[in-house]
């Protein structure tokens, strides 16, 4: 059996399945399986696969029916202790991680390291590194831990199932509140980077914050005691007052310095003066 399972499912992104796959086969360490679930891409992927298809233990392109659908079929197809979830786009931060990460004989059921999330559009990095202690319930009401840089074992998803698919977005988050304040699931932190994370994935996607932010009070409704969802849905409601209070200071800062609002001010002065009939 293999030490690790390392799992990325693509979808019509073939630049950063290349990536992703490079990041994987140039590593050092060497005790591992690699699969690849493909959801039946049609942009030339399947050609990236095989291009690296002596790298890859199994890899199958087919329809599914979402992200988590192709994440489960990855765990059932997997035989290593450990799963790690890199998906297209995603990669590894040097071709040494896997080899220090295993350096320090990682024994938890959930061990992560550090994510550096990748701005494309803006050319920048920034390193996020969770703290053990900051491990709480409070955490996963805005948050989780980055799959792509969590290792968990295999045997957890077997003890309490896998990713729910009747999320679309949240389902990694509501599994590791089960697995760690639930089912008790021991975890540990190893301080070292361990992959990047393009912020151009569905989970990033500003168009989608509605329905994110709903499956996660679907997922704090079922896992927070009353008193727990009460206090969330508190913090929740003023995160969201406090949003659009910035957005409107915002705007009226863009609208003074472009002088539109003064334009507005005198076309409402005007229209007024209209309703009044002080024209005629």
């Amino acid at each position: 059996m293999p030490k690790l399972s390392i799992i990325t499912i693509n979808l019509n992104n073939k630049e950063g399945l290349e990536k992703t796959i490079a990041s994987v086969v140039n590593q050092t360490y060497q005790d591992f399986e690699y699969l690849i679930i493909d959801g039946g891409s049609t942009d030339g992927s399947v050609d990236v696969i095989k291009k690296y298809e002596n790298h890859i233990y199994d890899w199958v392109s087919e329809k599914d029916t979402g992200i988590y659908n192709a994440m489960n079929k990855g765990i059932l197809k997997s035989k290593g202790e450990y799963l790690l979830f890199l998906n297209s786009g995603d990669y590894l931060y040097e071709k040494e991680v896997l080899q220090k990460f295993f350096s320090e004989n990682p024994q938890e059921d959930i061990v992560y390291g550090d994510i550096v999330l990748e701005f494309s559009e803006l050319n920048s990095h920034k390193t996020i590194k969770l703290k053990e202690k900051s491990i709480k319930k409070t955490l996963f009401w805005s948050k989780s831990l980055p799959h792509p840089c969590s290792f968990i074992k295999k045997e957890l998803f077997l003890k309490i199932g896998l990713y729910n698919e009747s999320f679309k977005i949240v389902s990694d988050c509501e599994f590791f509140v089960k697995a760690i304040f639930k089912k008790k699931a021991s975890y540990k932190r190893i301080p070292l980077k361990i992959s990047v994370f393009n912020n151009q994935g569905i989970s990033s996607n500003p168009k989608l914050l509605k329905q994110k932010q709903q499956e996660i009070n679907l997922v704090m409704k079922q896992y927070l005691n009353k008193f727990e969802y009460f206090l969330y849905l508190i913090v929740a409601r003023m995160k969201k007052l406090l949003f659009i209070m910035v957005i409107r200071k915002f705007l009226r800062k863009i609208l003074i310095q472009t002088g539109i609002l003064k334009i507005i001010h005198n076309k409402k002065i005007i229209f007024r003066f209209i309703q009044n009939k002080k024209l005629f």
